[in-house]
């Protein structure tokens, strides 16, 4: 939704990765995306979720001042790798189900979890990034919206029904784990429609590779039947999704030319979808039950493009911003500029989006990145 640059701090020169959001060229829906991201990431401060430092607005740009990593994507880590051994799939699991059952201890879902949206940091540790689909779901209530991507979006959703985000954010982890293990994905086809109808029936192949009890996990994840997927929590009838036990610090043994191939191609890189609509076929009429459409499909905004802001010229030179694949951009200068607590003039910070009782450290400290307008596109 925006260009991504790397921004330096004048005092400090910490590294960070400055969103730039062209407001005026974004449809409603796409920018409400983009402030819910900016609320929950507000909302929440955990070591294996993408930090927000800052947000500054004026009429035309947003500039989300986000933490910096530069280890690129968990997809194109395992795009590169292949399958992993347990013991690695084993710490980047760990690192996803530490930071989601934060987010759900504080009812917030994610409802968009796949390789494409977890970032590496350079010690190799999980971010979590993207919540511009997440939602608020207190106590038992259920949720509507049908949001997420394909090979990862549990039946329930792919279905149109009112669903758990939390239980669908378990479905997607497990689909994760799969591919951490095993190197490519439970459900997949070219076809999107029989895509959605393997998602539904929820029947995969397990190697036989994957250690016994990581099995047991699996399949306790990539579960049809909400009521008897794993959860958080533990019941009665329903045990807790556990990692400590998980996997065996062994590697997997046998098909070993699936090392060198990796089963997981550039080509099942996840488009980032806004919103859904019902597929069907031409002359089916309204009475079908809702489904999804995908990028490509007729649906609206689908050619919708952000026209990128000019680069300002720099003395120096950086790179590794957030999710760049390309060339590297030249890293952002500024003149020290004095102290400011919350706003500067021109670049108003959304500060209040940040309720007090979930606030765990405070405001964060000045950040002087930006120079008001316009200076800085």
């Amino acid at each position: 939704t925006g260009l991504v640059k790397l921004g330096i701090h004048c005092v400090t020169c910490q590294k960070v990765a400055i969103k730039i959001v062209n407001r005026e060229k974004l449809s409603e829906s796409v920018l409400m995306k983009v402030e819910r991201e900016i609320a929950i990431l507000k909302l929440i401060e955990h070591p294996h979720v993408l930090k927000l430092h800052d947000v500054y607005e004026n009429k035309k740009y947003l500039y989300l001042v986000l933490e910096h990593v530069s280890g690129g994507e968990l997809f194109d880590y395992l795009v590169k790798k292949g399958r992993l051994t347990p013991k690695e799939a084993r710490k980047f699991f760990r690192q996803i189900i530490s930071a989601l059952d934060f987010c759900h201890s504080h009812s917030i879902c994610h409802r968009d979890l796949k390789p494409e949206n977890l970032l590496l940091d350079e010690k190799n540790n999980i971010r979590i990034a993207d919540f511009g689909m997440a939602s608020l779901q207190v106590g038992d209530s259920l949720l509507e919206t049908s949001c997420g991507s394909p090979h990862y979006a549990c039946p329930e959703v792919i279905r149109g029904e009112k669903y758990d985000g939390r239980k669908a954010d378990v479905w997607s982890c497990g689909v994760i784990l799969f591919a951490l293990l095993v190197g490519a994905l439970p459900f997949d086809d070219d076809n999107l429609r029989q895509l959605l109808e393997k998602v539904k029936r929820g029947v995969f192949h397990m190697p036989h590779f994957i250690p016994p009890d990581c099995q047991s996990l699996l399949r306790g994840m990539i579960e049809v039947d909400a009521a008897r997927r794993l959860t958080h929590r533990p019941s009665a009838s329903r045990p807790a999704l556990t990692v400590d036990t998980a996997h065996h610090d062994t590697d997997h043994g046998g098909l070993d030319v699936l090392r060198e191939v990796p089963l997981l191609k550039e080509a099942h890189r996840q488009p980032g979808l806004s919103w859904y609509q019902d597929i069907r076929s031409p002359g089916q009429g309204q009475q079908d039950s809702p489904g999804l459409v995908f990028p490509g499909q007729g649906w609206p905004g689908d050619q919708e493009a952000i026209s990128q802001p000019p680069q300002p010229s720099c003395p120096q030179a950086g790179g590794g911003a957030l999710g760049e694949r390309a060339s590297e951009p030249p890293a952002l200068t500024c003149t020290p500029a004095p102290p400011r607590k919350w706003a500067t003039p021109g670049c108003l910070l959304l500060s209040s989006l940040r309720p007090p009782s979930l606030s765990h450290q405070g405001p964060p400290a000045s950040y002087p990145y930006l120079q008001p307008p316009p200076s800085f596109p």
